[in-house]
């Protein structure tokens, strides 16, 4: 199983940029609970890293990125400014995030392609109550797909598609999966054809509103019915979150003044590679393991080693997984995501919520607890070693600190 998928090797990239000269490029991951920013000086034959700053993320991922950034340039003491700056990449777990709260979610259209096969189990049937409640739009089971024996479920109709996208519109949806019935028997041109269908309607009923479109062949999903389906409408109902969130990186990069990055900002996504922005726009799904693949990348540049076991012991959780040729080895099989089950290229990484801001439970018979819940990014508000209320790990790692000094 391949360690890559269709994302750019960055240190690659880098290194052809830095063909001609010195190259000076900023790295950000935006976690949970801290914002991590490193600022380096490549050649085509060397890595430096110049400096790296921790900031507590906030609740605009947008303020977070800008404040990091700047701290990372001053603490070069003036051997870097904005100017010199010639490429960004972001991790996030934004969208991950929220699927995982629940919040910032879309509502979805599901259009399934399968004739009268599969009727009997509906879009996001297996997805826990409060998640559904938050994303399950209408379902339209329509003429198209293929049986297993390479025979057409019914044949595809453009006239129910465009009823669909009528109906979706009037009830509010802007956001449409569409998954077709083995759709690799015919080159996904069905669910092509679906979407170019969609759009055509959706331009003729003059809306403002954008629409937004997910294919189960774009989430790099194979074949298995509700797995498929709910990454897609997973996707679905996190592209109009995405549109925004990037639109404020790049808003972050201009008022920051980083004038010759251009296009070269970049994301990084489930299997340690990354991708461009546009990307992200339309699968922002494909980031939802960036956190631990960021480390586990990291781990590999500064220790030199290219297999080995990574644990990232973060603000909120404890990640671990195996780096394999200086990649995060991929996961067989399916995954779960924010409680729904999911099948599409996801790292093979274990998570324990364990972290420094994971809160502490002591009653009158003493330790009850720890965790699951985190402080998260309000560390530094809520934690009792800076004047809130809250005992999380980090308080108990300052007062045993103090029973050592």
């Amino acid at each position: 199983v391949s360690t890559q998928s269709t994302g750019d090797d960055p240190w690659a990239m880098a290194s052809n940029l830095a063909n001609n000269g010195e190259l000076y490029v900023l790295g950000v991951d935006v976690g949970g609970t801290n914002t991590d920013c490193v600022c380096m000086r490549l050649t085509s034959t060397d890595k430096q890293v110049l400096a790296g700053v921790k900031t507590g993320t906030s609740a605009a991922v947008e303020e977070g990125i800008v404040a990091g950034i700047r701290k990372v340039i001053s603490c070069t003491e003036g051997r870097v400014t904005p100017a010199d700056i010639s490429a960004v990449t972001i991790g996030t777990t934004h969208f991950v995030n929220a699927a995982i709260q629940r919040r910032d979610l879309e509502r979805v259209a599901v259009i399934r392609l399968c004739g009268d096969a599969s009727v009997g189990l509906p879009p996001t049937v297996d997805w826990p109550r409060d998640l559904r409640s938050k994303v399950q739009g209408p379902s339209f089971f329509l003429p198209g797909g293929f049986l297993v024996n390479n025979q057409k479920a019914a044949e595809f109709d453009p006239l129910r598609v465009r009823a669909a996208v009528r109906e979706a519109h009037s009830s509010g949806i802007r956001s449409f999966a569409v998954t077709c019935l083995f759709s690799g028997l015919d080159d996904d041109a069905q669910e092509r054809e679906t979407e170019r269908l969609i759009r055509e309607e959706w331009a003729a009923l003059e809306t403002a509103s954008p629409v937004y479109i997910t294919l189960a062949s774009q989430v790099q999903s194979p074949m298995g019915l509700l797995e498929r389906e709910n990454a897609t409408v997973l996707n679905a109902s996190l592209c109009a979150l995405a549109e925004v969130t990037v639109t404020g990186f790049h808003r972050a990069l201009h008022s920051l003044g980083l004038t010759a990055v251009g296009d070269r900002l970049f994301i990084s996504q489930n299997d340690g590679t990354v991708i461009s922005t546009d990307t992200c726009r339309r699968l922002p799904i494909l980031t939802f393991a960036s956190g631990p693949t960021n480390t586990m990348r990291g781990a590999a540049f500064l220790t030199g080693l290219q297999d080995a076991v990574v644990a990232d012991i973060g603000g909120t959780t404890l990640d671990a997984g195996v780096l394999v040729k200086g990649f995060p080895r991929q996961r067989l099989g399916g995954s779960e995501m924010a409680g729904v089950k999911v099948s599409y290229p996801m790292p093979d990484t274990i998570s324990i919520a364990l972290g420094g801001g994971t809160e502490v439970h002591i009653g009158e018979a003493g330790l009850q607890g720890v965790g699951p819940g985190s402080v998260g990014y309000r560390l530094g508000q809520e934690a009792q070693c800076f004047g809130g209320s809250a005992l999380t790990l980090t308080d108990l790692a300052v007062y045993l600190n103090q029973l050592q000094d």
